[in-house]
């Protein structure tokens, strides 16, 4: 079965070879965008589904996509993902040495034999 990480994150990336499955990097372009009235929780489970369904509902067979998030927290602001290097550089200079939250979270869709499992 097609194991597809939709994700363009060199960490996530170098985890996956970490377990030697083989698997495959296909990422679409979807909004990171998140409704502010939720928790940051659900804001990078809702993110990481975004990825993983934008991938999934291309694949027409039996396939697991797996789609992450990341959000960085610190003094109740939210970290998004940098511009560029230099947002990238003021940002890590904001919170190095001092105590911040980072948010991961994990959605694996999975078709097999016709069916449809999602697990977030």
């Amino acid at each position: 079965m097609r194991i597809i990480l939709a994700s363009t994150s060199p960490r996530r990336r170098e985890l996956m070879k970490q377990l030697n499955i083989p698997f495959e990097v296909i990422t679409k372009g979807v909004d990171e965008s998140f409704d502010s009235n939720k928790s940051v929780y659900e804001a990078c489970m809702e993110v990481a589904k975004r990825k993983a369904q934008a991938v999934y509902d291309e694949i027409k067979e039996d396939v697991i996509v797996i789609g992450s998030d990341t959000i960085v927290v610190f003094e109740n602001e939210i970290f998004g993902k940098p511009k560029d290097y230099n947002e990238a550089y003021l940002m890590l200079e904001k919170i190095n040495g001092k105590t911040h939250e980072v948010v991961s979270s994990l959605c694996l869709l999975v078709r097999k034999d016709g069916n449809e499992y999602e697990e977030i």
